[in-house]
């Protein structure tokens, strides 16, 4: 590490520290600031919804996951300072580096408050951790994805004819889920 960039760490990590302190409760676009921990409340063009499940439609079946409880909620709107030594390591990735080179899983929809998987590859997603993403925030619920059982469920033909939210992408051990709008631009090639 030169010397120019140990400065150019120590500068930002001191602007970092006394920005909460000089922070207002409101930005300036007049929005509350992000919180810790939040229901997952997606803002799309039409709607605004907050979320109670987010179910995988299989064909053997369902998985769930419950957001019916505030999840951890994260701002994605931020200057990406990974490459800044020291300082760079104990920040989180960005979205759109947690997308890069993940695999399409399929597309989205919603019913009601359901936001529903609708895979186009059989893997099995039993087990993997969920990000939805939506404008510019992100939420990571606790928990990884279940068997649950449903009653009453529109089939797979009912719910391709809703209207296409979003998609959802694997990589690794994380199922990423992107709802549109988004600050997240994906080649859709």
């Amino acid at each position: 590490m030169n010397r120019r960039d140990f400065q150019t760490g120590l500068m930002l990590s001191g602007l970092s520290a006394a920005s909460p302190a000089l922070a207002s409760n409101k930005e300036e676009s007049g929005r509350d600031r992000v919180s810790d921990y939040a229901r997952v409340h997606l803002r799309l063009a039409a709607a605004s919804i907050v979320l109670t499940w987010f179910i995988v439609h299989t064909r053997n079946g369902f998985l769930g996951l419950d957001l019916r409880q505030p999840v951890p909620r994260f701002d994605e709107n931020r200057v990406n300072v990974g490459r800044i030594p020291i300082l760079g390591q104990l920040t989180r990735a960005l979205l759109a580096q947690r997308f890069a080179g993940a695999n399409a899983m399929g597309q989205l929809v919603l019913l009601g408050t359901y936001l529903i998987l609708l895979p186009t590859i059989t893997q099995s997603l039993t087990g993997k951790s969920v990000v939805i993403a939506n404008r510019d925030q992100s939420w990571e619920p606790p928990g990884r994805l279940r068997p649950v059982k449903l009653r009453e469920f529109p089939t797979i033909g009912q719910l391709m004819q809703q209207e296409k939210v979003g998609t959802a992408h694997l990589k690794n051990d994380e199922l990423l889920i992107l709802v549109k709008p988004s600050i997240v631009r994906l080649d859709e090639s």
